[in-house]
């Protein structure tokens, strides 16, 4: 069997990774002899980074813009168009694809479903997620490509009643992202606490909706946490290929009070290249600020208290899902919410990281009940 998979893959965002990780290992664990090739942004990081532990190849996804389409033009080695023809199963996978926080991706997703369509072959959509969506166009586009599809699962109810508003009548099923779903890493999860000091990690994003003023307020939360709790603050990239996560930590850390007994409680790790690497990050944590949606879902899955930044309603989409609505603060929160909420995880934290080590667990067990329904998709 020849399986292609499509998503927002080699484009140096963790997130992502974990979002394929997940897809391969529940592939793998389906239909183990399966030749799968994943369309990504940079194949050969792909390759080099799944094809010993999945064995799987890499092609550049199909051309969505006017410069990718001239350069394909030029491109007379390129195998995109052969292994679609090839391949028995065409599976876009999950992830924010579609929605109305950038039209262009609407697009690129949009292209390469139809590319698949127009070669007849079946289409499965695998952990999606659909924002509520705007223009007439947009939306009757994005009805017919999730309608003709063998198989749609999502990762939130939210999505799966946007689809239903759209028109689309086939059957629904919601699944947890795909980042649940990545294997299993012996001795990860420790959550230590040294004798006089904490870790939080903080992973922002670029947005350029973020009040001025909230900004100002996580800079001020920083310090009180610096100064009064003693927190040591490890900022993380999720997105390292351009410079949206990285410029945003540094505005803030360059307002974050400087002096020479604070130059040890902050640190900025960028370029961290690897699933494995991040999680471990987090599992050395006492706590997490994650505005990043993957950066909540790597606390959840190393148990690790958390407060959420509510910068889209994929953010609180997940957390309603999972029951853990509880920890959101939304750009209108003010320096007192913070300490409020950070103050709650450090008297309960024992008791919330059970509860996230439960949520962790339920959503493993549903990936393996979903992937009945793969199974079953990929055998007609």
């Amino acid at each position: 069997m020849k399986i292609v998979i499509a998503g927002n893959y080699g484009a140096k965002n963790l997130g992502d990774e974990m979002i394929l990780e997940g897809l391969l290992f529940s592939l793998k664990s389906v239909v183990p002899s399966a030749k799968i090739t994943v369309l990504s942004g940079d194949p050969e990081e792909t390759v080099s980074k799944y094809a010993d532990k999945y064995s799987v190849g890499s092609e550049k996804k199909f051309p969505a813009g006017l410069r990718s389409l001239i350069s394909s033009i030029f491109d007379f080695k390129r195998q995109t168009k052969k292994v679609v023809k090839d391949c028995d199963y065409f599976i876009l996978g999950g992830g924010g694809l579609f929605n109305d926080m950038n039209f262009k991706a609407n697009i690129i997703w949009g292209v390469q479903a139809f590319m698949a369509y127009l070669y007849k072959k079946p289409v499965i959509m695998y952990g999606q997620s659909v924002g509520h969506l705007q223009g007439f166009f947009t939306k009757k586009i994005i009805k017919k490509l999730f309608q003709k599809a063998k198989l749609i699962t999502v990762r939130d109810e939210d999505s799966k009643e946007c689809l239903k508003d759209l028109g689309v009548t086939k059957p629904i099923y919601v699944i947890p992202d795909m980042a649940f779903n990545t294997p299993p890493q012996a001795g990860l999860i420790n959550n230590v606490r040294e004798a006089n000091t904490l870790k939080m990690v903080v992973a922002l994003r670029q947005y350029e909706k973020i009040p001025e003023n909230f900004k100002r307020t996580l800079c001020e939360f920083f310090n009180w946490l610096i100064k009064d709790k003693k927190i040591i603050l490890e900022f993380v990239d999720f997105q390292s290929g351009g410079r949206e996560d990285f410029a945003l930590t540094e505005e803030i850390l360059s307002n974050i009070t400087s002096s020479a007994e604070l130059a040890n409680s902050i640190k900025h790790l960028h370029n961290i290249n690897s699933v494995e690497d991040m999680l471990k990050i987090f599992s050395g944590a006492g706590f997490v600020v994650g505005m990043r949606l993957h950066s909540i879902i790597s606390a959840i899955k190393t148990h690790t208290p958390f407060i959420a930044v509510n910068y889209s309603g994929k953010v609180k989409s997940l957390l309603k899902a999972h029951g853990l609505e509880e920890f959101i603060v939304d750009f209108s929160a003010g320096l007192k919410d913070l300490e409020k909420k950070f103050l709650r995880l450090e008297h309960e934290h024992s008791n919330i990281s059970n509860k996230l080590k439960d949520t962790a667990e339920k959503a493993r067990e549903a990936h393996v009940e979903a992937e009945k329904l793969l199974k079953k998709a990929l055998s007609h």
